[in-house]
C-alpha cells in the first residue's frame, strides 16, 4: 500500500464520530480524551535543532496537519503546517520552587482543550527547568492519536534530532498515513475480514450483559464531570522477577498475571462471578500501520469469570485463555460493537466498560551523544472511566498508576485499592494455588478498604 495519501480530506471513522460527539458536549468531553507523554531530557539541548526535529516529524505524519470539519462530518490534511510547539523558560523561577511551577505550567496545559476545526490536535511544549534540564510534554486528542502514536513520535523526534546532531541520515522509513489506514480498514470491512471477530463479540457479550458493578463512594451524578486524580505506587524492584516467575507456572505472561491479579481484585470487590474489564489493543494489523500517527487503537471488552474456590494460579490459566482468544478476534470496530449492544445510555456512565487495564510497554529512546532520555507518565485531570489501571515497569520496578473518577470515588479508596492489589499479589506469591476467595485484601489499606466494601449501604453503581 502507498504511504501517500491522494485525497486531502476523509471521512471519520466510526469511533472518532463517537469521539467528535463527546468534545461537543463541553471542555470537560474533550478533556477527557487527550493524551500526553512526558520525556525527560538532562544535558545541553540544542533548542534549534529541537525546532526542526519536532518540524520534520510535523511534515511526515498527515494526522498532525489535520483538523475536524465543525460539523464533523470529516477530516482534513493540511498540505502544510507549524509545528504546534512552545517553550516554556522556568530558569528565572527560584530553584526550590521550579518542580511545583512546572506542575502549574503542566495543569495549565492539561485544562486547555483542543480546538479540533482550528489547529492540530498536537502540542508540544518544552519546559526549560535548568541550562541542561528540559521536560517535553507531547499531549494529543485521542481523536487522531493513541498511545502507540505518542511513544511512535517521541522516538522519531529523538531519532531526527541525533542524525541532525552528528550529521547522519534518521533511521526512519516512511510511514503509512492514517488515511491510507483507514482506506484499507473499510475494504476489510467490506470484504468481510471483521466478520469473523465480530461474531465472536456478539456471542460472548450476549444479555444478560456482565456489566462491572463497582463500589462506588458516591451516587453517580446526572451528568458526569469527567473529573479525574490519580493514585500511585511502586511495586520494588524485587517484584517483577518474582511474578514473571509466577506467570511461569501458568504458562502465562507477566501481562496475563497482572490483569488476572487486577480482574480478581474486581471480582471480590463487586462480589461478582463475571464482569468486564477494558483492555487497549493496539489495532494496527493492516501492514505498516506500525509506522503511522492516528488513533488505530481499540478496547477489548474482556469477560473475565470466576468461582470462589478457584486457586489464583488456576485464575491466571483461564485469564491466559480469554486474553489470548480476546486478541485473535481484536479486528473488530468497539464503537460498532457499542452501537449493537442493547445497552441503557444513561450520559452519566461509560458504555460497557467501567474499569482499564493496561500494561504499559517500554519506549526504547535512541542514544544521543551527552543527553540522557527518559520517558515520563502523565496524570490527567480527566478521565472517561471509573477505574483506569495503568502499570509501567521502570527501571526495573513496576509502576502502579490508578486513574479514577472523582464523581464517585474518594482519593482514600483509590489508595486502599492499590494497597489491596499489592497485598492480594504478596498472598499470591506465597501462596499461588491459595483460592482466589482466600486471597489477603488487608495490606495497610487493604483493611480500610474491607471497612468500605463491607458497608452495604454504600450505593453500587447505577443510579
Amino acid at each position: 500500500m502507498s504511504a501517500v495519501l491522494d485525497l486531502a480530506a476523509y471521512p471519520l471513522s466510526a469511533i472518532q464520530r463517537q469521539l467528535w460527539a463527546l468534545a461537543q458536549t463541553g471542555p470537560a468531553g474533550s478533556l477527557a480524551y487527550n493524551i500526553s507523554l512526558n520525556l525527560r531530557v538532562r544535558g545541553p539541548l540544542n533548542r534549534a535543532l529541537l525546532r526542526e526535529a519536532v518540524q520534520e516529524a510535523w511534515n511526515r505524519h498527515d494526522a498532525l496537519r489535520t483538523t475536524i470539519a465543525a460539523d464533523g462530518s470529516g477530516q482534513t490534511v493540511h498540505p502544510a503546517m507549524k509545528a504546534n510547539a512552545r517553550l516554556v523558560d522556568l530558569r528565572n523561577v527560584p530553584a526550590e520552587l521550579r518542580e511545583a511551577a512546572l506542575r502549574e505550567e503542566i495543569a495549565k496545559n492539561n485544562h486547555t482543550p483542543f480546538d479540533l476545526a482550528r489547529e492540530s490536535s498536537y502540542r508540544l511544549r518544552v519546559y526549560q527547568l535548568a541550562d541542561d534540564e528540559h521536560l517535553l510534554m507531547l499531549t494529543a486528542h485521542h481523536i487522531l492519536s493513541d498511545g502507540w502514536t505518542l511513544s511512535l513520535l517521541l522516538q522519531e523526534i529523538a531519532e531526527l534530532y541525533a542524525s541532525r546532531y552528528t550529521g547522519g541520515l534518521p533511521d526512519l522509513v516512511v510511514p503509512m498515513q492514517f488515511g491510507a489506514f483507514l482506506a484499507e480498514e473499510s475494504a476489510r470491512v467490506r470484504e468481510g475480514r471483521h466478520a469473523r471477530a465480530d461474531r465472536y463479540w456478539r456471542d460472548r457479550l450476549q444479555a444478560p450483559l456482565p456489566l462491572t458493578e463497582l463500589p462506588l463512594d458516591f451516587q453517580r451524578p446526572r451528568v458526569r464531570s469527567f473529573r479525574a486524580d490519580r493514585a500511585h505506587a511502586v511495586l520494588g524492584a524485587e517484584y517483577a522477577p518474582r511474578l514473571r516467575a509466577l506467570a511461569r507456572q501458568g504458562g502465562a505472561t507477566l501481562f496475563m498475571l497482572l490483569f488476572a491479579g487486577f480482574s480478581a481484585l474486581l471480582h471480590r470487590i463487586c462480589r461478582q462471578e463475571r464482569l468486564l474489564i477494558g483492555t487497549p489493543s493496539a489495532g494496527r494489523v493492516v501492514d505498516g500501520s506500525d509506522t503511522l500517527a492516528g488513533y488505530c487503537g481499540s478496547l477489548l471488552p474482556i469477560c473475565s469469570e470466576y468461582s470462589p474456590g478457584t486457586g489464583f494460579i488456576e485464575h491466571v490459566k483461564r485469564a491466559k485463555s480469554v486474553l489470548l482468544e480476546a486478541y485473535d478476534h481484536q479486528e473488530f470496530s468497539f464503537a460498532r460493537l457499542i452501537d449493537d449492544l442493547p445497552l441503557e445510555r444513561t450520559g452519566n456512565r461509560a458504555a460497557l466498560i467501567d474499569a482499564i487495564f493496561n500494561l504499559e510497554l517500554p519506549t526504547p529512546m535512541p542514544a544521543i551523544p551527552g543527553l540522557r532520555l527518559k520517558i515520563e507518565t502523565q496524570a490527567t485531570p480527566y478521565t472517561s472511566y471509573d477505574l483506569f489501571f495503568n502499570v509501567a515497569e521502570i527501571d526495573g520496578e513496576l509502576s502502579l498508576d490508578l486513574d479514577y473518577n472523582l464523581d464517585v470515588f474518594r482519593p482514600e479508596t483509590a489508595e486502599a485499592l492499590l494497597g489491596s492489589y499489592k497485598a492480594l499479589l504478596d498472598h499470591a506469591l506465597a501462596e499461588p494455588d491459595a483460592p482466589v476467595s482466600a486471597l489477603d485484601l488487608l495490606g495497610d489499606h487493604g483493611r480500610a478498604v474491607r471497612a468500605r466494601f463491607n458497608d452495604t449501604a454504600r450505593p453500587r453503581g447505577g443510579l
